[in-house]
């Protein structure tokens, strides 16, 4: 893969496919914190896997799979630069070849290159989904490759890294704006989304300042396909209220 490290992840395929059969795929992306974690670099467990469906879960990070957490720990380290975590260096972010999220891009592509590659896939059915930096990544795969038919955003990350130049609300964890960045912001990438795909977001926190609404009203706003979004009240980034919650439903531009 280009961009310096390969696209790595777990793929299931559906035990019918012995015989021939041919299913739809499935990629998966991870949460910033979570692309670290046990789920994402460990064998999934048995409950996560599909018998109709044939599935990638694909590392943000192209590390290598099933290694010791000290592996983890000090590769995570090694990635932070200028005393930021990974993807938040403003010097690395000023040039759109050396933001993390260029390699990044790379990964989704490849992924979703090996993916269609697979003799199981039918060559028809492609979805992809996350939440949060998983979000950011489906929205790269959705904008960069046209056989993403379906695809699934939750509280999408990076909507909008500039808006906050022009007084929108932002909270304190966020990646600093550059106009680099603008390669990468989903506002931006929305435009490339092309009219056969199928997009949603699941959820819309009204209260999250990591994934700010705004920004994600923002790329929702310049999406040309079919599109639907889902938005809660004093929902945070982590947090939904239990239930009976308010909420209202977007499909296309009417509210349902």
């Amino acid at each position: 893969c280009a961009g310096g490290r390969p696209a790595t992840g777990f793929l299931s395929v559906p035990a019918g496919a012995r015989d021939g059969r041919r299913y739809p795929a499935d990629v998966s992306f991870y949460g910033y914190n979570g692309s670290w974690s046990p789920h994402a670099t460990q064998k999934p467990a048995a409950n996560r896997l599909r018998t109709d469906v044939v599935q990638l879960f694909s590392s943000a990070h192209g590390f290598e799979l099933m290694r010791e957490r000290a592996y983890y720990r000090e590769l995570r380290a090694g990635l932070a630069v200028g005393g930021h975590d990974y993807a938040f260096d403003s010097v690395s972010n000023a040039d759109p070849h050396r933001a993390y999220f260029r390699g990044m891009v790379f990964r989704v592509m490849r992924g979703l290159e090996y993916l269609k590659s697979r003799p199981e896939w039918d060559g028809r059915g492609l979805t992809a989904h996350g939440g949060s930096m998983g979000g950011l990544q489906t929205i790269f795969a959705a904008a960069l490759d046209r056989d993403v038919k379906t695809a699934k955003a939750e509280c999408p990350w990076c909507c909008d890294m500039g808006g906050v130049e022009v007084g929108r609300n932002r909270g304190t964890w966020h990646v600093k704006w550059t106009p680099a960045l603008g390669y990468y912001d989903p506002v931006n990438l929305a435009r490339l989304i092309g009219p056969e795909c199928d997009f949603e977001i699941p959820r819309m926190g009204l209260g999250d300042y990591v994934c700010p609404p705004s920004g994600v009203m923002g790329f929702y706003n310049t999406l040309k396909c079919r599109k639907r979004l889902c938005a809660f009240q004093n929902s945070r980034h982590g947090y939904v209220a239990p239930e009976p919650f308010q909420r209202f439903r977007l499909d296309g531009d009417a509210v349902v």
